[in-house]
């Protein structure tokens, strides 16, 4: 879960500081770097809903359980506000990419930087949402351990 965790950490801080360069104009091998976040984010999605199948077997499903009532405050603003960002960003610039275009344009004059900076500030999102579901499931996980241990002392 600590794997996961990091990965998810280092994913979200790559994405963010790729999608800053891509805004203040410095040039990035992009095709590259999207392609590795996006098969990462696949991967990590992938391993959580494997982690998580126990928790969405009963009444009380982890999405509402663990950003409700187990995620900190602190990580709920932080995460909240990354992902409004993320998504308004990459409607944002995505916009601008359409209204760029015209049927006279062929694929190398397409604007690759701007939509390189939508694709990343979505990917910051899942990134992000993803980071909030693993340590909200780690926290929950502790809390289970614990309720387990203080229950055998008492035995």
């Amino acid at each position: 879960m600590i794997t996961l965790l990091w990965f998810d950490s280092l994913g979200m801080l790559c994405s963010f500081f790729v999608h800053l360069s891509l805004l203040f104009g410095l040039s990035l091998p992009a095709g590259k770097i999207a392609a590795g976040l996006n098969i990462g984010i696949g991967v990590a999605l992938g391993v959580r809903l494997l982690l998580t199948k126990e928790l969405r077997q009963g009444q009380d499903w982890f999405f509402t359980k663990g950003l409700n009532d187990i995620c900190p405050r602190w990580l709920k603003i932080i995460a909240t506000v990354i992902i409004i960002y993320g998504i308004v960003n990459c409607v944002i610039y995505f916009v601008k990419t359409i209204s760029i275009l015209s049927p006279t344009m062929t694929s190398s004059l397409i604007p690759s930087r701007i939509l390189f900076i939508s694709v990343f500030s979505l990917i910051m999102a899942c990134y992000t949402l993803e980071f909030v579901h693993v340590y909200s499931y780690r926290l929950l996980t502790k809390q289970k351990q614990k309720l387990s241990m203080s229950g055998m002392l008492i035995r």
